[in-house]
Protein backbone atom coordinates (compact mmCIF):
# COMPACT_ATOMS: atom_id res chain seq x y z
CA UNK A 1 0.00 0.00 0.00
CA UNK A 2 1.27 3.48 -0.90
CA UNK A 3 1.67 6.04 1.86
CA UNK A 4 0.44 9.54 1.16
CA UNK A 5 1.69 12.44 3.22
CA UNK A 6 -0.84 15.15 3.84
CA UNK A 7 0.43 18.44 5.21
CA UNK A 8 -1.94 20.67 7.12
CA UNK A 9 -1.07 24.26 7.88
CA UNK A 10 -2.67 26.32 10.63
CA UNK A 11 -2.30 30.05 11.15
CA UNK A 12 -2.66 31.18 14.75
CA UNK A 13 -4.02 34.56 15.85
CA UNK A 14 -0.47 35.87 16.32
CA UNK A 15 0.47 35.02 12.74
CA UNK A 16 2.48 31.93 13.62
CA UNK A 17 2.31 29.19 11.04
CA UNK A 18 2.31 25.62 12.27
CA UNK A 19 2.90 22.55 10.13
CA UNK A 20 1.07 19.48 11.37
CA UNK A 21 2.55 16.23 10.15
CA UNK A 22 0.77 12.87 9.82
CA UNK A 23 2.21 11.69 13.15
CA UNK A 24 0.43 14.51 15.02
CA UNK A 25 3.67 16.39 15.72
CA UNK A 26 3.57 20.15 15.38
CA UNK A 27 6.56 22.12 14.12
CA UNK A 28 6.55 25.87 14.70
CA UNK A 29 8.17 27.54 11.73
CA UNK A 30 7.66 31.21 12.52
CA UNK A 31 10.46 33.64 13.28
CA UNK A 32 9.13 34.48 16.75
CA UNK A 33 9.09 30.84 17.86
CA UNK A 34 12.52 30.16 16.44
CA UNK A 35 14.10 33.11 18.27
CA UNK A 36 12.30 32.31 21.55
CA UNK A 37 13.49 28.69 21.35
CA UNK A 38 17.06 29.84 20.76
CA UNK A 39 16.87 32.13 23.80
CA UNK A 40 15.50 29.29 25.94
CA UNK A 41 18.36 27.10 24.75
CA UNK A 42 20.90 29.57 26.09
CA UNK A 43 19.44 29.13 29.60
CA UNK A 44 20.19 25.39 29.35
CA UNK A 45 23.92 25.82 28.76
CA UNK A 46 26.09 24.26 31.42
CA UNK A 47 28.41 26.28 33.63
CA UNK A 48 31.77 26.72 31.92
CA UNK A 49 30.13 26.20 28.49
CA UNK A 50 32.95 28.11 26.78
CA UNK A 51 35.81 26.69 28.90
CA UNK A 52 36.38 30.05 30.62
CA UNK A 53 34.16 29.75 33.74
CA UNK A 54 31.10 31.05 31.90
CA UNK A 55 27.47 30.90 33.04
CA UNK A 56 24.29 30.09 31.12
CA UNK A 57 21.92 32.95 30.34
CA UNK A 58 19.93 33.70 33.48
CA UNK A 59 16.21 32.82 33.14
CA UNK A 60 15.18 36.39 34.05
CA UNK A 61 17.39 37.74 31.27
CA UNK A 62 15.81 35.26 28.85
CA UNK A 63 12.34 36.45 29.89
CA UNK A 64 13.32 40.08 29.26
CA UNK A 65 14.69 39.17 25.85
CA UNK A 66 11.53 37.23 24.94
CA UNK A 67 9.40 40.15 26.09
CA UNK A 68 11.31 42.39 23.67
CA UNK A 69 10.98 39.82 20.88
CA UNK A 70 7.23 39.51 21.49
CA UNK A 71 6.84 43.30 21.34
CA UNK A 72 8.62 44.15 18.09
CA UNK A 73 7.41 43.69 14.52
CA UNK A 74 8.12 40.63 12.43
CA UNK A 75 10.25 42.81 10.17
CA UNK A 76 12.56 43.54 13.12
CA UNK A 77 12.65 39.86 14.09
CA UNK A 78 13.74 38.97 10.56
CA UNK A 79 16.46 41.63 10.70
CA UNK A 80 18.25 40.08 13.70
CA UNK A 81 21.75 39.45 12.37
CA UNK A 82 23.18 37.67 15.41
CA UNK A 83 22.26 36.56 18.90
CA UNK A 84 24.56 34.92 21.40
CA UNK A 85 25.17 34.36 25.12
CA UNK A 86 28.02 36.14 26.88
CA UNK A 87 30.23 34.43 29.45
CA UNK A 88 28.74 36.33 32.42
CA UNK A 89 25.21 35.01 31.74
CA UNK A 90 24.04 37.99 29.69
CA UNK A 91 22.54 37.88 26.20
CA UNK A 92 23.44 39.95 23.12
CA UNK A 93 21.07 40.57 20.21
CA UNK A 94 22.31 42.38 17.11
CA UNK A 95 20.60 43.95 14.11
CA UNK A 96 22.30 45.18 10.94
CA UNK A 97 20.80 47.20 8.08
CA UNK A 98 21.69 47.23 4.38
CA UNK A 99 24.28 49.98 4.97
CA UNK A 100 26.04 47.69 7.50
CA UNK A 101 25.00 49.95 10.38
CA UNK A 102 24.48 47.95 13.54
CA UNK A 103 22.60 48.05 16.84
CA UNK A 104 24.03 45.67 19.44
CA UNK A 105 21.97 45.16 22.62
CA UNK A 106 23.32 43.38 25.70
CA UNK A 107 20.74 42.39 28.32
CA UNK A 108 21.79 41.80 31.93
CA UNK A 109 19.92 41.13 35.16
CA UNK A 110 19.91 44.70 36.49
CA UNK A 111 21.03 46.63 33.45
CA UNK A 112 21.17 46.71 29.69
CA UNK A 113 23.22 48.59 27.18
CA UNK A 114 23.40 49.03 23.47
CA UNK A 115 25.50 50.78 20.93
CA UNK A 116 24.69 51.84 17.40
CA UNK A 117 27.35 52.10 14.74
CA UNK A 118 26.37 54.45 11.92
CA UNK A 119 27.99 54.82 8.52
CA UNK A 120 27.83 58.62 8.51
CA UNK A 121 27.88 59.82 12.12
CA UNK A 122 29.38 59.15 15.53
CA UNK A 123 28.40 55.92 17.29
CA UNK A 124 25.72 56.10 19.96
CA UNK A 125 26.09 54.34 23.32
CA UNK A 126 23.27 53.83 25.82
CA UNK A 127 23.91 52.25 29.23
CA UNK A 128 20.90 51.86 31.53
CA UNK A 129 20.99 50.69 35.15
CA UNK A 130 17.50 49.26 35.09
CA UNK A 131 16.16 45.74 35.30
CA UNK A 132 13.35 46.72 32.89
CA UNK A 133 14.05 47.10 29.18
CA UNK A 134 12.74 50.29 27.60
CA UNK A 135 11.14 48.37 24.73
CA UNK A 136 9.59 51.50 23.24
CA UNK A 137 12.95 53.28 23.03
CA UNK A 138 14.75 50.23 21.65
CA UNK A 139 11.99 49.75 19.04
CA UNK A 140 12.30 53.42 18.07
CA UNK A 141 16.09 53.09 17.68
CA UNK A 142 15.59 50.00 15.50
CA UNK A 143 12.98 51.80 13.41
CA UNK A 144 15.43 54.61 12.78
CA UNK A 145 18.22 52.15 11.98
CA UNK A 146 16.08 50.54 9.29
CA UNK A 147 14.29 53.68 8.10
CA UNK A 148 16.23 53.80 4.83
CA UNK A 149 15.69 50.15 3.96
CA UNK A 150 13.12 50.29 1.18
CA UNK A 151 11.28 47.15 2.27
CA UNK A 152 11.06 48.01 5.96
CA UNK A 153 7.71 48.80 7.52
CA UNK A 154 7.20 49.55 11.24
CA UNK A 155 3.94 48.17 12.66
Amino acid sequence: MDRFIVETYMVANDGAIELVDPDEQIFIIDSYGSIRNKIDGYTLLENNWDGYNSFPVHPNIAEKAKSLINSISGELIDRISDMYPKRHGTLTIEWENIKKEKLSLEIGLNNYSYFIIYSDKKPKVVDENSNVLDIEKISQELGELFSEDMSFVVF
